[in-house]
Order: C-alpha cells, then sequence, then structure tokens
C-alpha cells in the first residue's frame, strides 16, 4: 500500500484536527507535486461521514480514482458519460463539479464534507454556491497552490488555512525540479504603463495590440532561438488566441515542431495534438484529398506526420496540467494575478529522470513584478491592504530592466539580482555625494532611485552633458537649482501621500522625454501642476473633459529662474 510523505501525513492530521476542534471551512496550500489526490483519497478513509468530491477538470477523476482504490475506499463517479459509474449511496462521491452543476435539481445528493481541487478558481463561484446550497455540508475543506484571490489576499477570513510545506522545501528535497530564470534586457523595456485593466488583469484585446505585433513577436521569436528552444520540449503561455495562432505559425515557419492548443482547435485534433506531445510521438493529420483525379473526393489522406515539441496554449495549461519531462516555458503573458504566475511556472516543475532542471524565459516583466515562485508569500486579508502592499513591495524586483544588459536571455538569481542592486545604490550614493560620473552610471540613477531629488539631480546631469549650461534670456549661463526645482514637488509630496509612487514614475517618464527631445529641463518644476490637475479631475464627482498636457517651453520659464 502506498505510503503518505511526511508532509501528505502532517496536512492530513492538522485537517482531521481542525475539524475535531469545530472548523468548519479549511484551506490546504498544497504546491504542485505535494500530492493532493494521495492527501484527498487519505481523508476519504479518515472520515467519518458522507464525502463528496469535486473536481474542475477531466484528468483528476481518474487520478483520484487510481488512489482511492489502492487505499480500499467505496466511491463511485458522477461525470457526464459514466452515468454506469455513478450510485447516490456510496460513502463518497467524486463528482465532476460541471455535471454535478448540470443537474444539481435531479439528484437528491447530501453530504457531510466537501472536498474542492483548485480551491482559488471554485471558491464563491456560481457554480460552487449552487453546488454547496444542494449539498448542505457540515465542513468544506479546499485544496489549492495558490490560496488567495487575484488581487492577491485570502479567499476566506473564516477558513483555518494549512500549511505543510513550502514549494521550496519541495524544491529542496528533490519533489519538485529547480527552474532557472531567462530574461533578456529587451523584454523589460515594454511599455505596458497604458495598458487598461479590466478586473484585477489587463485587458488582453489591449495587450495583444503589444504583445501581438510584428516588432515583439520578432523578438520573442529571436529570444527563444538563443534559448535554443527548437531543440527542447516547450510550453508558451499567450494573451489570447489570436496571439497563440501567430506564434504558432511564426514557430512553424521558423522550423518549430509546433502546435497551438486551445478551445477553438477541433476536438478530434486537440486530442492527437496532445496525445503526441505527452507520448513524444508523431502526430498524424489528415485533410481532404484535393488532387485533380479526386478533386470531388471526400476521402481524407495522411499527409503530415512530425512531433510536437512545442505547445503553444492560453490558459488551458495553466492549471490542472502535467507533463514530466517539460524543458522550458516561455511566458508572452503578462499578468497582474500572481496566482496566475504561479501557476504556469508550476507546470514546470515535475521531476523527471531525464531533466535536472527546467528553465522559465520571461517575456512578460512577470519577474520583476512578482520575484521567484519559491519565495515565500504571506497571506492577508483586505482589511491589511497596508501591510500586504508593504511585503509585495520587497519582494519585486522593480530595478530587473536596470540591471539586465543583454540582448539575449540571462539568467536571474535573487543573489545576483540583490548583488547587482546593493552596486547600483553604492554608486548612487557616490554620484549624489559629488563624484562626476559618466552619462551611463547617471542614467541608471534616473532609471533606479525612488528618491525624487535624485532623480532630478540626475537628470539634470544628463540634460547639461547633452546640451550644455542652459542660458537665460539675458544670455547668462548657469547651472541648474535643484532645490528650485523639486520645491513644488516635494510640497505636492506631503500634500497627496497616496500620490508619490505614482507621480514619483510619471516624473521619471517626463525627465527622460524632456532630456531625449532637447525641452527646456526647468518646465519639470512645473510638471506638478499638471499631475495635480489630472488627480482633482479623476477624483472630482462630475464628469470631466480631458485636459490638454500642459507644455512648459523655453517662452513659458522667463528670466525668473534663481540661479
Amino acid at each position: 500500500m502506498k505510503q503518505l510523505y511526511p508532509h501528505q501525513r502532517d496536512a492530513v492530521d492538522e485537517t482531521l484536527s481542525s475539524i475535531m476542534f469545530g472548523s468548519t471551512e479549511i484551506i490546504l496550500e498544497a504546491p504542485t507535486s505535494f500530492g493532493k489526490s494521495i492527501y484527498i483519497a487519505e481523508m476519504c478513509k479518515q472520515l467519518d461521514g458522507s464525502i463528496a468530491i469535486l473536481v474542475s477538470f477531466e484528468p483528476l477523476i481518474d487520478q483520484i480514482a487510481e488512489e482511492l482504490d489502492e487505499l480500499g475506499v467505496d466511491y463511485s463517479i458522477l461525470k457526464a458519460g459514466r452515468e454506469d459509474e455513478f450510485t447516490e449511496n456510496h460513502k463518497v462521491q467524486l463528482c465532476m463539479a460541471q455535471t454535478l452543476y448540470a443537474r444539481v435539481d435531479k439528484i437528491s445528493m447530501k453530504c457531510d464534507y466537501v472536498i474542492m481541487d483548485e480551491y482559488h478558481i471554485a471558491y464563491n463561484s456560481k457554480r460552487t454556491t449552487t453546488i454547496l446550497d444542494k449539498l448542505e455540508p457540515k465542513v468544506k475543506i479546499g485544496c489549492t497552490a495558490t490560496p488567495y484571490n487575484s488581487r492577491g489576499y485570502k479567499l476566506s477570513n473564516n477558513a483555518e488555512y494549512i500549511t505543510t510545506i513550502s514549494t521550496k522545501d519541495l524544491t529542496d528535497k528533490g519533489y519538485l525540479c529547480p527552474v532557472k530564470y531567462y530574461i533578456p534586457k529587451w523584454s523589460e523595456e515594454v511599455d505596458y504603463s497604458k495598458v487598461k485593466s479590466t478586473g484585477n488583469d489587463y485587458t488582453l484585446s489591449a495587450l495583444d495590440e503589444i504583445t501581438s505585433s510584428h516588432k515583439h513577436l520578432d523578438l520573442v521569436l529571436k529570444s527563444m532561438n538563443d534559448m535554443g528552444a527548437k531543440d527542447k520540449k516547450t510550453l508558451v503561455f499567450c494573451s489570447t488566441i489570436e496571439q497563440c495562432d501567430l506564434v504558432a505559425n511564426m514557430l512553424k515557419e521558423n522550423g518549430y515542431y509546433a502546435e497551438a492548443y486551445h478551445s477553438k482547435i477541433d476536438k478530434k485534433l486537440s486530442e492527437d495534438i496532445m496525445y503526441a506531445f505527452k507520448t513524444n510521438t508523431n502526430i498524424v493529420k489528415k485533410q481532404k484529398d484535393c488532387s485533380e483525379d479526386t478533386l470531388f473526393s471526400l476521402e481524407e489522406k495522411t499527409v503530415i506526420e512530425h512531433p510536437v515539441k512545442c505547445l503553444i496554449s492560453v490558459s488551458r495549461l495553466s492549471i490542472g496540467f502535467s507533463v514530466k519531462d517539460i524543458q522550458l516555458g516561455v511566458m508572452l503573458r503578462p499578468t497582474k494575478v500572481r496566482s496566475l504566475f504561479q501557476q504556469i511556472v508550476g507546470r514546470l516543475c515535475r521531476t523527471h529522470p531525464d531533466k535536472e532542471y527546467a528553465e522559465f524565459l520571461d517575456l512578460a516583466q512577470v519577474t520583476s513584478k512578482f520575484g521567484f515562485h519559491t519565495e515565500p508569500y504571506q497571506l492577508y486579508s483586505e482589511s491589511e491592504q497596508p501591510i500586504k502592499e508593504a511585503i509585495d513591495k520587497q519582494k519585486e524586483m522593480s530595478l530587473l530592466g536596470s540591471l539586465i544588459s543583454s540582448t539575449e536571455p540571462q539568467e536571474i538569481t535573487r543573489d545576483i539580482y540583490n548583488t547587482k542592486v546593493v552596486e547600483l545604490r553604492q554608486k548612487e550614493e557616490e554620484i549624489f555625494n559629488g563624484r562626476e560620473a559618466e552619462p551611463k552610471e547617471y542614467a541608471d540613477v534616473l532609471r533606479t532611485t525612488d528618491d525624487i531629488y535624485r532623480m532630478v539631480y540626475s537628470g539634470a546631469k544628463l540634460h547639461t552633458m547633452a546640451y550644455g549650461r542652459p542660458i537665460s534670456k539675458k544670455g547668462n549661463r548657469y547651472d541648474y537649482n535643484i532645490d528650485w526645482l523639486c520645491e513644488n514637488i516635494l510640497l505636492a509630496f506631503k500634500q497627496y501621500p497616496s500620490e508619490v509612487e505614482r507621480w514619483t514614475k510619471s516624473y521619471r517618464t517626463r525627465i527622460r522625454n524632456i532630456i531625449k527631445e532637447g525641452k527646456n529641463f526647468n518646465s519639470v518644476r512645473f510638471f506638478i501642476d499638471y499631475l495635480i490637475e489630472q488627480y482633482e479631475i479623476e477624483n472630482a464627482v462630475y464628469e470631466p473633459t480631458e485636459p490638454e498636457p500642459i507644455d512648459y517651453g523655453i517662452d513659458d520659464i522667463g528670466d525668473e529662474i534663481p540661479f
């Protein structure tokens, strides 16, 4: 009989203990390769009373059934197309959630316990609440690798959370495969700041305008070629079906054995593609024979036979998908949702005898936003938002783009990142304390500092290097007075503390544009007026008209500059 690993046994014991002491909602944090199916089967063996297991992904039905068989647990299966396997009087009902929801008014099933997989998706959905209202369980148990919502907060303030092992510990103990992160400089320079959001993530159609452009996809191909992706078993994660098809066609044209895999592809073809990918066998495609001799024939003939080494998808592969020998994951989808990032990287973590480690090619700035998948993530409720945001700020790697110098994908680790940040901050201190620096060093400070004074100082130095010292209308040369330039900005920061981070980013962009376009640098003093005006319009009760940006040209400055 199969033995539970220590972290699985601990999870079972802690869950049973929680139930004994009165918990009615329990959430188990079960990272990739935790062994949720074994945990669920053991819970069914240990619990007294009726149990409903709810899953949303078809492969999990047979996976959990196998573990129940191993432990000798009696059960029936509720799933469309498998009617002969369902009997209402069994202690354990293994249910496809979609099937149960469709038949919820036709069956009289009740239960003492409900165990739900991928709880972060099932939690509070209409389907789940309808099913729970019908089943009337005494206890709900949810299992998920990411026990938080799309904003990164606790799924439930009333639940008891159980964690017995972390992703890092699973990796260190050999249950998970290590993942190496690779990032090229160009991908960190893509500007997503103006992409609109829907709910808690980017609007995919707006995102597609950037990520599906010819320029962007050409860079994607180059980076994949740099990683030797053509010879590796690869998953590519896209934003939309349209992008998925574009990438698949591009890779095929460049010699990749690549196939798109999404909901608009014929079901039989999808099954054939997935089977070939999982088993490392060839896929056989067929088409109508339209030769001259058989122009009106409906016969099909085999036309293509090749392996599938690269699978390109949107969301079908991000959850509940398990192929152990995947060597490379390519992230093309920027996201604000941490759980999506964690789930995607988790697809690479399965161990395999021929795989020492997996590689993650981040072309979507998710590493700079979330850090690494093995890093601990502290759960907070919505009411603890300021605390959570402070913690998140420590985990993100917002300086990553400034620390990567290679146009080819460069390996990055937390140690490499931290070392480079220390070096960067030391240079910043030296420069601000009077050391004359090269233009690149001032540019690095401008890109990376969080201090508005130092940002303006570095910008002024770069502007002077590019265009010389400024000249007043009276013809006198002078040096930029940083105190005067920052006076209005610092006053505004005190008045609007909630906007400091956003306005600092706006100032960084404004300063860079002023230098790039050769405009009067003194205009940075007045840019805060525009930002305040925008803020007041955005927060007005009435519907405002969109103001035109204020352009402070050199003639608006006059001779009132103190120098």
